[in-house]
């Protein structure tokens, strides 16, 4: 999974962030990102807008 560059850097910044916070956050923007690409997901986003 891929995430803008900085993106974790960025989150570090934040006081206030665990380490595990900062590793959730990254992975779920990368599923987010990679499940963007999928067509079901097209689908389901077609449908939602109904």
């Amino acid at each position: 999974m891929q995430v803008a560059d900085g993106f974790a850097a960025k989150l570090a910044e934040r006081k206030g962030l665990t380490p595990a916070q900062i590793r959730t956050a990254v992975r779920f923007a990368g599923l987010a990102a990679s499940s963007e690409k999928t067509p079901s997901t097209h689908a389901f986003k077609c449908s939602a807008n109904v």
